[in-house]
């Protein structure tokens, strides 16, 4: 079950996603790997680790609206075959700003700043 969102984060976040899911259940890899890319502006990173022959443990990295982040890992958590699962929400701001490195030009870079 997904925690509660933070009070006062009503724009962006950063989470983390952690998960324990049967393997073998029908289909459900394939659905979580189609509910990642249907959301591919959510996620970061995302780590796999095979606990035993059935269950693998995911942690997921995620930025963007806190609302959208916490709509997509009810999603994921909802999945059947989904046994235990966690978000963790810390408040940000996401902004895009440029600057150069070395020689070259000028270019956009992404920077989350948390409080």
């Amino acid at each position: 079950m997904a925690t509660k969102s933070v009070a006062n984060c009503s724009g962006e976040c950063v989470a983390s996603l952690a998960y324990v899911f049967d393997r073998k259940t029908r289909v459900l890899p394939k659905r979580l790997a189609n509910a990642f890319q249907d959301h591919h502006d959510l996620p970061v990173a995302t780590i796999r680790v095979t606990l035993d022959h059935d269950r693998c443990m995911e942690v997921s990295v995620l930025r963007g609206p806190t609302k959208q982040v916490e709509a997509f890992a009810e999603n994921v958590i909802a999945e059947r075959g989904v046994r235990h699962g966690r978000l963790a929400v810390i408040p940000a701001a996401i902004e895009t700003g440029r600057h150069a490195h070395g020689e070259g030009g000028a270019h956009p870079h992404e920077q989350i700043r948390v409080w």
